[in-house]
């Protein structure tokens, strides 16, 4: 069991978030899963294009739950939107999960290319990307990650290595021993304190976590409150059958304790 303690507020995000989504009629239209004919689906690729972020990053999930293969083009168009609504809808992000849900090949090579592109993003968009790469169970997915891994962004390479790791291929340790080659994983392992707040070394860290990390260094990644070791801390946790005891604090100074 791991303890996590998370300071950020919960209740005010949450509750902009919902009301948003509930107020938003074409969300609502989206999620009902009634999407079936033709018509229905070309609407929704027209919506890729709607002024509104909201409708464009629902359009985007909604597509991906359609699973239409029309639509894989405006999505692969799509992962360029950056645009935020409420803080947290990003189109970007759930055109990259509807791609990873249709599992069309050819989203594997602009896939690829918006991991490793040097445009600012945020993690989120970086790790639903390598995310969705891996889902398409393909050999030429991992191939291409593991080609283009020397030359992403840190964001870009802790996604990439989470993701190689979650999907088990046989290929992947070796390739990333290639990748790591200078760098003892196992003394970082050890040390890996003094590595902390060094961004550059975070694949490193995250690799020496997955190969000879301990509870106690899964436990100070998930308390980092850096998104990137802190995913990296759960993931670890969760593939040791451990759970997570995260910790809410609020400025009233009132706790609230959850699982996951």
């Amino acid at each position: 069991m791991l303890y996590h303690t998370c300071t950020t507020p919960f209740f005010p995000t949450v509750f902009i978030i919902l009301l948003f989504f509930f107020m938003n009629p074409f969300s609502i239209y989206a999620k009902q899963n009634r999407i079936k004919d033709r018509q229905d689906v070309e609407q929704l690729i027209a919506a890729l294009q709607d002024m509104n972020p909201s409708v464009r990053a629902e359009a985007a999930a909604a597509l991906g739950n359609i699973k239409d293969t029309r639509a894989v083009e405006p999505l692969i168009a799509a992962l360029e939107d950056a645009s935020i609504f409420a803080g947290y809808e990003n189109t970007g992000v759930k055109a990259a999960q509807a791609l990873g849900k249709i599992k069309d090949t050819r989203a594997l090579n602009p896939l690829v290319e918006a991991l490793k592109s040097d445009l600012p993003r945020n993690w989120e968009f970086r790790l639903e990307t390598a995310r969705a790469l891996g889902k398409m169970k393909n050999t030429r997915a991992v191939d291409l990650m593991l080609a283009a891994l020397p030359n992403m962004s840190v964001d870009g390479q802790c996604a990439t290595i989470l993701t190689l790791y979650t999907i088990k291929d046989k290929r992947i340790e070796h390739a990333l021993k290639r990748f790591s080659k200078e760098v003892e994983l196992k003394k970082i392992s050890k040390e890996y304190w003094l590595y902390l707040r060094d961004e550059s070394a975070e694949p490193f860290l995250i690799l020496a976590l997955l190969k000879y990390g301990h509870k106690n260094m899964a436990k100070d990644f998930l308390n980092s409150q850096n998104t990137r070791l802190e995913e990296a801390g759960e993931i670890w946790a969760k593939s040791h059958g451990m759970e997570i005891i995260i910790f809410q604090t609020f400025p009233s100074g009132t706790t609230l304790q959850y699982r996951r």
